[in-house]
């Protein structure tokens, strides 16, 4: 979806374009990441996902009401919480960048760290770097 929309995209209602229904947050931004390791999601949806549908659609109403970054982080941050996804590594990653002043989230699903601008350098971390693109994919000619 991010691929066909560009920005940073909100799928409201679950399907590809004519199906789905799709927002967006009208941002683009300087983005850190580093990551852990990785999250087995088979392990994270097996049994019952009451808690994480729950979640899921309160971070979802959340980000459709007010559609910014610092409303998609800090939903990302309760997500994870109230689903039991966090590790200590991501947990404390988030902590670091928020004493520093900065917002974190997980992505998910992964032991991956995001942040805006440049919250995981400030606070000590050596992150890999990206921009959210706001015109989604295109085709470069030489």
């Amino acid at each position: 979806m991010a691929q066909a929309r560009g920005g940073v995209p909100i799928r409201v209602e679950p399907g590809a374009p004519p199906h789905g229904s799709l927002d967006g947050v009208p941002a683009t931004a300087r983005i850190e990441y580093v990551s852990f390791g990785e999250l087995d999601t088979r392990s994270v949806i097996t049994g019952g996902t009451d808690a994480l549908s729950a979640a899921g659609e309160a971070a979802l109403r959340d980000l459709v009401e007010e559609p910014t970054l610092q409303t998609l982080f800090a939903a990302a941050r309760e997500f994870a919480r109230e689903a039991d996804l966090l590790v200590p590594r991501v947990e404390a990653a988030i902590d670091d960048v928020r004493a520093a002043g900065g917002d974190a989230c997980m992505a998910m699903l992964g032991e991956t760290v995001v942040a805006l601008g440049t919250g995981l350098s400030d606070a000590g971390y050596d992150p890999a770097v990206c921009r959210v693109h706001p015109g989604g994919s295109s085709l470069l000619s030489e």
